[in-house]
């Protein structure tokens, strides 16, 4: 049963996940044509169909001439009232309501929901904020479908009202009269929720829940307690025994609803990340040592290489923006191509699966060798130059003049060969590049032959090895990973070819790759142009702190920042950067990673802390380091940071990181205006009993990931109810929990159940 629930689990996991995939036909009612308007915009932008109307006469025309799936209701309307429509309407169309409206009229409000409706928004919430709200609760109707709720109570009528208010949650309902015949449903069907009576005849709700939960495969499923005793002895003694939360009766139909929707929540996440962590638990019993020195190294490599890629990549952008001259262009276009090349080739030496299973991607194309040929002469005649070697190119006038094969492999595997000629050849010496004709005419023969020190025969093999070179003492001498052979080799046989040295100490070294010449199709034609780039003018007026250790990448920040308008400081490092925090004021922060005494994630978390220990205004943190990995970007949210840039720098994806980070309202600053003289929401302080119960097992178990889980929850809902206290408390105990610090999580849970 265990491995069904998490079967099912899964399945619903990745039902959520592509529940924006479903498209639905809504009817948009509202008087107020900019609001419509915006609604029905995102909506449409979603990929939903949206008929508009703006009076109660027109939308009753509507409803009756076509089909809508869902229908956003005003309840104030110029020729009348939305009440009066919801109130006309059969139980099945009044499911499809999701009424907006400006009216806070609990009385009102609670009528309406009792009447069967969908949900119910506020409009006194920002628009974008409604739209969320709208967005995922069609996600959430979408993910419903596969919900199996369990409704046991001896009353009739009780079960209808819970049916007639889960139902147009789409919900699938099951019910048992007594605790009997609900052990009966819960062995036969997969339910994901349980909703028990605490008062039945016979067995009673906390004798069957007692039950139930010795039984592991139970363990997990959510339960909420319902009675008319809502004295602490009854909720303490429900939530001892299992329960996951409590409701008394008579209840309020949207507090019932939301706790519905937690407990479901809770329970997939849970279920999806205990397989997640079972899964993640083989594979590193099973790869832990292998997988641990690769990350080092590739990690290394990744920053290493990135880091003067960013400056170069970066005043090569800022070169052609300010250049006319043709000529020079040309030749920055040139620099820009080079850097393009190395960028694809670094990801594709970062990516492990391709480098451990071959499976690189391999994309035919007809093209031009003449290209190819002139490409290797303008992109390495200066290197050879600037080391004082001559560079030799040789092509057959009898090649073909197109060829079928991987354009940007061929480019890579040349790249390696003449850095390696150009590398191992000292000054004085020559590096000649030809293209030609194998003997039979079927294959194009590309050799790099230098006059560089030479490989002793015994080595050739080797050479071809994984992160293997000729010599250890080459390595000292010239540096180098001793990978470029090795992938060179496995992508000249995805290409069919193969891959062979003639070389002797001290008489240089000939590496050459054959490939075969297929038939072409001349309709096929590829050419490789340089795309056009979008250049976003926003502008900024504010001031933040750059961090960064590499000089070259500070001078080309400091160009990039002046021209979007924003004044700066720089740091050197994180300490320096601690050091800024406690003495300026800053609106953001670009922080790099890989930096001499603190690096950017502890200064991150030390900054954070003197945010909570101070009651500072909470500061942007984005991440703009060389570190690119699989894992690096969520390790730095995970610290706390905001946003993850990696380089070489994308300038677009800075500017729109930047406007989302410095133009927008925050939910923080909108508690703030809202939270005055505002009465504490008994929804939510409801809604909180069984978070917080499951916050305090996590830390008796000192179990974080739950209390980070949970936590996040209540983080969630305190900022959408304007709760700011309760937000930042919650962003204490997630800090503490993260730190594993239990002492410091069991501080703060009790500061915020004095605080509810």
């Amino acid at each position: 049963m265990e491995n069904i629930v998490e079967k099912r689990a899964m399945e619903l996991y990745n039902h959520i996940k592509d529940c924006d995939d479903k498209k639905y036909k809504i009817l948009v009612v509202d008087d107020s044509k900019t609001f419509n308007k915006k609604i029905s915009d995102a909506l449409i932008k979603l990929g939903h169909i949206v008929t508009q109307s703006y009076t109660l006469s027109e939308t009753k025309e509507l409803i009756d001439k076509k089909f809508f799936d869902f229908i956003l209701l005003d309840l104030i309307l110029p020729d009348g009232e939305g009440d009066e429509l919801i109130d006309s309407m059969s139980d099945e169309l009044r499911a499809k309501v999701i009424v907006l409206s400006g009216d806070n009229d609990n009385q009102r409000r609670n009528h309406i929901f009792d009447s069967g409706i969908l949900d119910y928004f506020s409009k006194t919430n920002p628009t974008h904020m409604i739209i969320e709200d709208v967005k995922n609760l069609l996600c959430v109707i979408e993910k419903n479908s596969s919900i199996n709720i369990l409704l046991i109570d001896d009353s009739a009528f009780m079960r209808r009202m819970l049916r007639g208010i889960l139902s147009p949650k789409r919900f699938n309902i099951y019910e048992a009269k007594d605790a009997q015949m609900g052990e009966i449903v819960l062995d036969e069907e997969d339910i994901h929720l349980l909703l028990l009576d605490y008062e039945m005849p016979g067995m009673n709700g906390i004798e069957l829940l007692e039950k139930i939960k010795k039984d592991t495969k139970y363990l997990e499923l959510p339960v909420i307690m319902l009675s008319g005793n809502d004295s602490k002895e009854v909720i303490s003694r429900a939530l001892k025994h299992g329960a996951s939360d409590f409701l008394k009766k008579p209840f309020v139909t949207e507090e019932l609803l939301l706790k519905c929707d937690l407990q479901v929540k809770n329970y997939i996440n849970v279920k999806w990340i205990q397989q997640k962590e079972k899964e993640l638990a083989v594979a590193l019993q099973n790869k832990k040592d292998a997988e641990e020195h690769k990350s080092i190294f590739l990690a290394n490599m990744s920053h290493e290489i990135r880091t003067p890629l960013n400056a170069i990549m970066g005043f090569v952008d800022i070169l052609e923006e300010e250049e006319d001259d043709k000529t020079k262009l040309n030749y920055l276009n040139t620099i820009q191509k080079s850097g393009d090349l190395l960028l694809n080739l670094i990801n594709d030496i970062l990516d492990f699966s391709k480098i451990e299973s071959n499976k690189l991607d391999i994309n035919k194309e007809v093209f031009l060798l003449d290209e190819l040929y002139q490409l290797v002469r303008s992109l390495y005649n200066p290197m050879v130059i600037e080391k004082g070697l001559t560079l030799n190119t040789i092509i057959d006038p009898k090649l073909p003049k197109y060829f079928n094969s991987d354009f940007l492999r061929i480019k890579q595997i040349i790249t390696n060969l003449l850095g390696n000629a150009i590398k191992f050849t000292s000054k004085g010496g020559s590096v000649t590049f030809e293209l030609s004709l194998t003997d039979d005419r079927k294959y194009v023969r590309f050799s790099v032959k230098d006059t560089g020190i030479g490989i002793d025969p015994s080595n050739h093999k080797k050479v071809f090895e994984l992160f293997s070179q000729a010599e250890s003492t080459t390595t000292k001498k010239f540096g180098g990973t001793g990978l470029g052979l090795s992938i060179s080799s496995k992508l000249v046989a995805l290409l069919d070819g193969e891959i062979g040295i003639e070389s002797e100490i001290g008489k240089g070294s000939c590496f050459f790759f054959t490939l075969p010449i297929t038939e072409i199709d001349m309709k096929n034609l590829t050419y490789h142009k340089k795309e056009e780039k979008k250049r976003p003018d926003i502008k900024f007026n504010n001031h933040i702190l750059l961090v960064e250790d590499n000089k070259t990448n500070q001078q080309f920040m400091a160009i990039i920042l002046k021209k979007l308008g924003l004044t700066f400081d720089i740091a050197n490092d994180g300490l320096e950067a601690v050091e800024f925090f406690k003495t300026n004021e800053y609106d953001l922060i670009l922080m790099d990673e890989n930096m001499p005494n603190m690096s950017g994630v502890e200064a991150t978390k030390v900054i954070r802390s003197l945010e909570r220990e101070q009651n500072l205004k909470y500061l942007p943190i984005v991440s703009l380091t060389a570190n690119a990995i699989k894992g690096d970007r969520e390790r730095f949210i995970d610290a706390g940071m905001d946003e993850h840039l990696t380089k070489p720098l994308n300038k677009q994806k800075l500017t729109e990181v930047l406007d989302e980070l410095l133009n927008k309202e925050t939910i923080v600053l909108e508690a703030e205006q809202e939270l005055k003289g505002r009465e504490f929401n008994e929804i939510f302080y409801s809604m909180m009993i069984g978070t917080i119960s499951a916050i305090d097992a996590g830390i008796e178990k000192e179990n974080f990931n739950d209390i980070i889980r949970y936590v996040n929850f209540l983080k969630i809902a305190s900022m959408k109810y304007k709760y700011k206290d309760i937000f930042e408390l919650c962003l204490n105990i997630e800090q503490s929990a993260t730190d594993e610090n239990i002492q410091d999580s069991i501080k703060f849970v009790a500061i915020l159940k004095k605080e509810i």
